[in-house]
């Protein structure tokens, strides 16, 4: 049996189909590849779902980065090893389609059989319309844009590109994969977590010189499961990813029929999922891989996860190897590295009053779900106050205390206004 030191070395050591992908953050302005403790953790996620099911808990030892980092790489892991499907097949246009290239609109007309092989015919402005073989084409995305394109427009578009094609390094090559199959995807990965915060760090990354939105399609899902375009343009298409900040969400745009390859869930906001499990539960009937992610500050209050199957694994200090750190530029690295190097101490004690409180307010979780938006409000408010207290390792400060206590007042008033509508 080999060691662990020498399984974690051959893990980053395997060739991966995402090796040669380079990041950038603005805030850093230093290209990095995959940081080693994501890649270990794809892969390692794959063992998983073959051998212990396709429910799982990964906890890093830091959250904002290395979720976001790792929900991209797993994402552009799919689509390049064929589980999220990008088949461009221009027979599957309709007559009508508006297409987009660069800054070309073009509408779709008829693929033709002829003695010289198959040929696509193109309708641009002015009712002008061009026929040629397939391959003369570039890679066509969906569009809503209306307005076609003259014939000088679609063929200086096509002529720019076809330079840089010429000039393009293997990092750029792999971009333009991606972006040929932007709107041409099969189904998507869907990611609940902030969206104010997710919307922060994809302005502000890149994937081999090019923005994320730029690169692919992304979308986001409303509370009713109603999936927008999240990036600027009119394209159209299944997203590769679809972020949401709930569960309704998810549930919503599935029942819509919108396709899900799997989830991935931010499960460092317990008291969000805490109020959701009727959502959650909805998801696990499905069958669908559900990978959580958090880090170790929010992670000791995972067990409604592990109550309904989820296997864990932690990164800590007796796993975490120095080929897993000092190797990018993150804040994240180093934060893996001093956790790696100091012993914690995780100390239980009794909170027989936040039990009691936890206990009644799960028993009731069931009537919150149709209950009003007032008493949906109050029961969130109240399973955020008892997570913060669970979390909290040292007494309240003088502000702290009333802060608490205008939230309880907030939440009392919100149950004078419903008790005469609920039941007695």
């Amino acid at each position: 049996m080999i060691e662990w030191q020498e399984y974690v070395s051959r893990i980053i050591e395997d060739s991966t189909s995402f090796d040669d992908i380079k990041l950038y953050f603005d805030d850093i302005r230093e290209e990095f590849t995959v940081p080693p403790i994501i890649k270990a953790s794809i892969l390692m996620l794959d063992k998983m779902i073959e051998h212990q099911g396709p429910f799982n808990v990964l906890v890093f030892p830091e959250r904002i980065q290395s979720i976001f980092i790792f929900t991209i790489v797993k994402l552009l892991y799919n689509i390049l090893e064929g589980r999220i499907d990008h088949d461009y097949d221009p027979s599957s246009f309709q007559k009508g389609d508006r297409l987009r290239f660069e800054n070309a609109v073009v509408e779709f007309d008829s693929i033709e059989e002829t003695n010289a092989g198959r040929k696509m015919k193109i309708r641009l402005a002015e009712n002008l319309t061009v026929s040629a073989p397939i391959s003369f084409f570039p890679f066509f995305q969906h569009t809503t844009a209306k307005k076609l394109s003259t014939n000088n427009q679609f063929v200086e578009a096509k002529k720019a590109t076809e330079k840089k094609l010429s000039q393009m390094s293997s990092e750029q090559k792999y971009i333009k994969l991606l972006s040929d199959h932007k709107t041409h995807m099969d189904s998507s990965i869907v990611n609940m977590t902030s969206i104010v915060n997710t919307k922060h760090l994809l302005n502000k990354c890149k994937i081999c010189g090019q923005g994320i939105k730029e690169a692919i399609l992304v979308g986001q899902a409303d509370y009713e499961g109603n999936v927008k375009n999240m990036g600027a343009g009119q394209l159209s298409g299944v997203p590769a990813i679809v972020f949401a900040s709930d569960l309704y969400a998810i549930n919503g745009m599935i029942e819509k029929g919108h396709p899900v390859q799997s989830i991935i869930i931010d499960s460092s906001k317990v008291n969000v999922i805490f109020s959701q499990l009727t959502e959650l539960d909805k998801l696990l009937r499905l069958g669908l891989p559900i990978t959580c992610v958090t880090d170790v500050v929010n992670s000791f209050a995972l067990q409604i996860f592990f109550d309904r199957g989820f296997n864990l694994w932690r990164w800590d200090q007796n796993n975490i190897t120095d080929k897993l750190y000092d190797i990018s530029p993150l804040s994240a690295d180093l934060k893996t590295k001093h956790y790696a190097k100091r012993n914690v101490d995780y100390l239980v004690t009794d909170g027989g009053e936040i039990s009691t409180a936890i206990k009644l307010l799960y028993a009731h979780r069931q009537e919150s779900q149709t209950a009003s938006a007032n008493m949906l409000k109050l029961f969130e408010k109240l399973f955020s106050l008892v997570i913060i207290s669970l979390h909290t390792t040292v007494p309240f400060s003088e502000n702290e205390c009333s802060a608490v206590q205008g939230s309880l007042v907030e939440c009392e008033l919100l149950f004078e206004k419903e008790k005469m509508f609920l039941p007695a």
